[in-house]
């Protein structure tokens, strides 16, 4: 699977975020439409992890 189908999964799975790959090579997400500061993972389930994590301290773009 190519990143950018691996992007597109995880923005399914987290609809309320944006995910994007820095130049550093870590995935970086976001609440979308937001300046918020991202989170990161090393890998997508590294992030996924974290936008999970996030979600549950009501850091945003969970669904109400």
């Amino acid at each position: 699977m190519s990143r950018g189908s691996e992007l597109a999964a995880l923005a399914s799975r987290f609809p309320g975020w944006e995910a994007w790959r820095g130049v550093s090579g870590l995935f970086y997400a976001r609440p979308a439409g937001t300046q918020d500061e991202p989170v990161r993972g090393e890998d997508l389930v590294d992030l996924a992890d974290q936008i999970t994590r996030a979600e549950l301290r009501g850091e945003g773009g969970g669904t109400p």
